[in-house]
């Protein structure tokens, strides 16, 4: 599978190695998530600092990914319809974690314009519209240079760039 972080230059062309993304841009690598989390306990050891200096911590996901292992090590570790009915509550409780925390996390990702709702992408969606008939309409009917083809398209960009930029959810 294909890498799926886009570049300036178009999406990634390197094999995706932790999930959806390559080496290069994924977010963190499993060994830091796992350091992140080590407590060594003495009456929790490093942990504090070490928690309080992590960028991801930022981050609800890493949370989010670590409430998922959780509650997939503890249904691994059924092995009986009894052990299931005695580890229920434990599993409604991490499935109520993954929810609230995922809630917040998308709920962020919206407020810091990280995500689009639907009418700001249709909004969005006729604006490029718009900003490509404006830019290549006067063209029509004509043989462009490629100058002017490289300037019409450099346009565009900026315009669009600017138009994204311009959105926010209403």
């Amino acid at each position: 599978m294909q890498c799926e972080y886009i570049t300036s230059a178009g999406q990634c062309k390197r094999k995706a190695t932790r999930g959806r993304f390559c080496d290069d841009h994924s977010a963190t690598t499993t060994q830091h998530m796992i350091d992140q989390y080590r407590i060594t306990c003495k009456l929790l050891g490093d942990s504090p600092q070490r928690h309080s200096q992590a960028d991801e911590i930022k981050s609800i996901r890493g949370e989010i990914a670590l409430l998922k292992s959780l509650l997939e090590t503890r249904l691994n570790m059924i092995r009986s319809d009894a052990e299931l009915v005695a580890a229920m509550p434990t599993l409604k409780d991490y499935a109520l974690a993954v929810e609230k925390l995922a809630t917040a996390c998308h709920n962020m990702d919206v407020k810091l314009g990280n995500l689009l709702n639907k009418q700001t992408l249709m909004s969005l969606a006729q604006d490029i519209i718009q900003i490509l008939d404006t830019a290549i309409r006067p063209l029509a009917g004509t043989t462009p240079t490629q100058e002017t083809i490289d300037q019409t398209i450099e346009e565009i960009g900026q315009k669009i760039v600017e138009a994204i930029a311009t959105k926010e959810n209403q």
